[in-house]
């Protein structure tokens, strides 16, 4: 449930990104919109769990949960946007989906830096949990019969 040292980062590899030219960048950036769409497919829950900091690339893998919770202390931007960088994955396309125009412009064009609150005000998270509580509701929420 997390990473090495308790750190998990999930985003696209920068030095990859960085070598990508006209030809290549496409064909790459539609492989990782593909394997957001996939966690959006009806036919399976996904659950994201924002905990930390979750920016740019990892901040549009956090969107595409089709549920999302929040631990108490995250943090949630899309810094790069000031410097004309767009993730290539579809997070650009799924804020508006999640928060409406006005909390993408929030997040995407305003360059807001959310806490926990904001985080569940705008409607990024649907739940905020103590980092303590995470596994008994994450095995609770597999438990749980899904209607689908």
């Amino acid at each position: 449930m997390e990473g090495r040292q308790g750190n998990l980062s999930a985003g696209a590899d920068l030095h990859q990104v960085g070598s990508l030219d006209a030809v290549n960048a496409d064909p790459f950036s539609r492989r990782g919109q593909r394997v957001m769409s996939h966690l959006l497919w009806p036919g399976w829950a996904s659950l994201t769990i924002v905990s930390g900091v979750a920016m740019g690339g990892g901040c549009d893998l956090a969107f595409h949960g089709q549920a999302r919770w929040g631990v108490r202390g995250l943090k949630m931007a899309h810094p790069a946007a000031k410097h004309g960088i767009l993730t290539g994955f579809g997070g650009t396309c799924r804020l508006p989906e999640v928060l409406g125009n006005e909390g993408a412009g929030r997040l995407f064009t305003a360059f807001e830096h959310w806490g926990p609150e904001q985080a569940l005000e705008a409607g990024a998270v649907e739940a905020l949990l103590e980092a303590e509580e995470v596994r008994s509701r994450v095995m609770e929420w597999l438990r749980a019969p899904w209607s689908g």
